[in-house]
């Protein structure tokens, strides 16, 4: 899977770098050299959040180090103030995506740990390994860590709603299949 999601990263990102070369010469005043540092910086976490195995502490640094280079290359216009708000909004939005996320993985390290009672370790084998376990013992608490559904703001989303219900009552259903193994 790790080779798939390199080989999708690398596919997007050489047509985004050939493409910045015309495009970044309409803009020679904004320090076109600051450009590319923030845009290898970011493909380099991609490459490392994709394929670390560490589920807390180096996916966190691989995030962090996305996050950053995304915020500069996002604000990289800075003289409209629609892309300093959209940066922002997208700091704000990657932090707490981060948190949720080691607030997921901490819930299934510990809850993996604890099921097949092993030490804590917070790599995603060891989580995998456990994880039928885990849908046997534990299952709201592995979709709570795996899956949120929004709650509708209008009528309107209802539908949307429903729609949600039904792909994770089928999800569950896949769930429950590969871990009995039926």
């Amino acid at each position: 899977l790790t080779a798939v999601f390199l080989g999708l990263i690398a596919s997007i990102a050489l047509p985004a770098a050939f493409f910045a070369i015309p495009y970044l010469d309409r803009y020679p005043d904004y320090g076109v050299a600051r450009y590319y540092p923030y845009f290898l910086l970011f493909l380099a976490a991609m490459y490392g959040l994709v394929s670390t195995t560490d589920m807390m502490w180096f996916f966190f640094i691989f995030w962090q180090m996305m996050t950053l280079p995304g915020y500069a290359l996002i604000r990289f216009e800075h003289r409209k103030p629609e892309n300093v708000r959209a940066a922002n909004r997208y700091l704000l939005m990657m932090q707490i995506a981060c948190a949720l996320t080691m607030l997921g993985a901490e819930l299934l390290a510990v809850s993996s740990a604890v099921a097949s009672g092993t030490t804590l370790k917070y790599d995603f084998d060891a989580v995998s390994r456990n994880l039928p376990v885990l849908l046997q013992t534990r299952p709201v608490l592995v979709a709570t860590a795996c899956h949120t559904e929004p709650r509708p703001r209008s009528p309107g989303l209802e539908r949307q709603r429903n729609e949600m219900a039904i792909t994770a009552e089928r999800d569950s259903l896949l769930l429950e299949v590969a871990a009995n193994g039926r």
